[in-house]
């Protein structure tokens, strides 16, 4: 690799098609990217793939989790205990 910005294209499959973009990594990254790459046998592209997609998802449960905590406590659940309670 050289020693200066690593600029790597990516595609992905998206649901209505495919999507390409590129990023910059600094040499540490792209080096550990590579020797991942390797050790999982997969290409860098879909090791950042992967990493994008598990990144989404939990940003994706963190805002979903806070709009349902904030529901609960609207309808007077406090704690999950209640929740459960009110359920059981």
């Amino acid at each position: 690799m050289p020693n200066s910005l690593c600029n790597l294209s990516i595609l992905s499959l998206i649901t209505y098609g495919m999507t390409s973009i590129t990023i910059q990594l600094d040499d540490r990254t792209s080096r550990r990217l590579v020797e991942l790459s390797r050790r999982e046998h997969a290409k860098p592209e879909e090791v950042v793939t992967d990493a994008l997609r598990k990144r989404l998802f939990l940003d994706w449960f963190d805002a979903t989790s806070e709009r349902v905590a904030r529901r609960a406590k609207e309808r007077g659940f406090e704690k999950e205990e209640d929740f459960l309670n009110a359920v059981s």
